[in-house]
């Protein structure tokens, strides 16, 4: 009897899938154990998390360099958007990929910097008073991040649904029509996959956690405002109908593990298992 030979693609791609199910699996898990768990009242947790956030000093800060500068670039993408084609994106090449990366990560630490400036706090500040470890802070983002993927998978699932029922086209981001050319290179695909994983989540939970999240709380005050608004923000800017849900989502998981540690690396470590699983979704999916 012959066995049929298992190519090596086709092996990768029987794992990755064993590996989302698992993922998916042990989300379900880990939120039944938390909604089992005692539950504290609202008043304890809303008074606890005030607390916390008004501890921050960014609390304090002044954003108007950070809020300028998403304005200015959201204005920019409208108005691309407005008057360019509908044609196919081209593809960058992997100059194109780090250039940009670079002055668009750049000039938001810039903006930071400069918030930080103005309100004469250090990026120590920003980052918050933290007792735990860097080994706890990761465990609970690693822990939050895979809690979060079946919630964050049921409104990707939702937010579809909306757009067909509005009988809009669910168009894929531009990275992922990328990926999904033949022609995009390996240097390219490796630029994209790093910025992702890596810059995306460390420059962005900065911004809408560390700076957004505490300031939009106003002092701690009302910190389900904070993180309804700062997670509403994330969803938007990123400007693509499709992740709106999903994003909100995993922006209201983030705040929610930025508050239980105090440590912007647990939202940072969640975000980028997020975008990783999405990359790996997307390529057991055939693309």
């Amino acid at each position: 009897m012959v066995t049929p030979s298992l190519d090596a693609r086709t092996f990768a791609i029987g794992c990755g899938r064993l590996m989302i199910l698992a993922l998916g699996l042990a989300s379900l898990v880990l939120l039944a154990r938390l909604a089992a768990a005692p539950s504290k009242p609202w008043r304890h947790w809303r008074r606890a998390a005030g607390e916390r956030l008004s501890r921050l000093p960014a609390a304090r800060m002044q954003p108007w360099p950070l809020i300028t500068l998403l304005a200015a670039g959201s204005l920019l993408t409208l108005v691309r958007l407005h008057g360019g084609s509908h044609a196919a994106p081209p593809l960058p090449s992997g100059l194109a990929i780090a250039c940009s990366a670079l002055l668009h990560n750049g000039l938001t630490v810039l903006a930071v910097a400069a918030s930080l400036r103005l309100s004469e706090l250090s990026w120590r500040g920003l980052l918050g008073q933290n007792r735990t470890t860097i080994r706890q802070t990761v465990t609970a983002g690693l822990r939050g991040g895979v809690m979060v993927m079946a919630p964050v998978w049921l409104l990707s699932q939702a937010g579809l649904a909306v757009l067909q029922a509005l009988g809009l086209p669910p168009e894929p981001q531009e990275a992922f029509l990328w990926l999904a050319d033949v022609r995009f290179g390996a240097l390219q695909r490796i630029l994209l996959v790093a910025i992702a994983v890596i810059a995306a989540p460390v420059v962005e939970e900065i911004v809408f956690r560390g700076v957004l999240l505490p300031v939009l709380s106003r002092n701690g005050s009302q910190p389900l405002r904070g993180i309804l608004l700062s997670s509403l923000l994330f969803a938007v800017l990123h400007q693509h109908a499709g992740s709106l849900l999903p994003l909100l989502g995993i922006g209201i998981g983030c705040a929610a593990g930025y508050l239980a540690t105090g440590s912007l690396l647990t939202p940072i470590v969640m975000h980028a298992l997020f975008n990783a699983i999405s990359l790996l979704a997307f390529h057991v999916a055939g693309g």
